[in-house]
């Protein structure tokens, strides 16, 4: 049990690192930066000036919890369970073992960004619509 732990974290923390350098190469090309500086714990780091092999454990420790969850959700649905059963034990156990960062508070969309104001970067799609409903 503790070796098939070790093995989904290992591999949570390999997916994430990956995937870390290539978005960090995507949108940070000079530099290795292993958590988004727009994101609300990459905020609190930068405004407290945490360095940089503290965020990486950090976000080594995140990746590790995500492929343990991953692979505990795997197992679940393995059993031998009505989809539903699966799906709602699932949901309990994630939410109860991995919570949101917003603590589960739904966030909306600001509409302004849709609006031809905000950008002129697609002019080919239109803005109005002058077709009767």
């Amino acid at each position: 049990m503790k070796k098939q732990i070790f093995h989904d974290a290992a591999a949570g923390v390999l997916i994430g690192l990956i995937l870390s350098i290539i978005f960090s190469l995507i949108y940070a090309p000079s530099t290795y930066a292993p958590l988004s500086s727009d994101s609300l714990i990459g905020q609190v780091m930068f405004q407290h000036q945490v360095h940089g092999a503290l965020v990486l454990l950090y976000c080594t420790l995140i990746w590790a919890a995500i492929g343990i969850l991953f692979n505990f959700g795997n197992r679940l649905f393995r059993r031998d369970w009505s989809m539903l059963r699966a799906t709602l034990t699932h949901f309990s156990h994630a939410s109860r073992l991995y919570p949101t960062s917003n603590s589960g508070r739904l966030v909306p969309l600001p509409l302004d960004l849709l609006s031809p104001a905000h950008s002129g970067v697609c002019d080919c799609l239109p803005y109005h619509l002058d077709y009767p409903l």
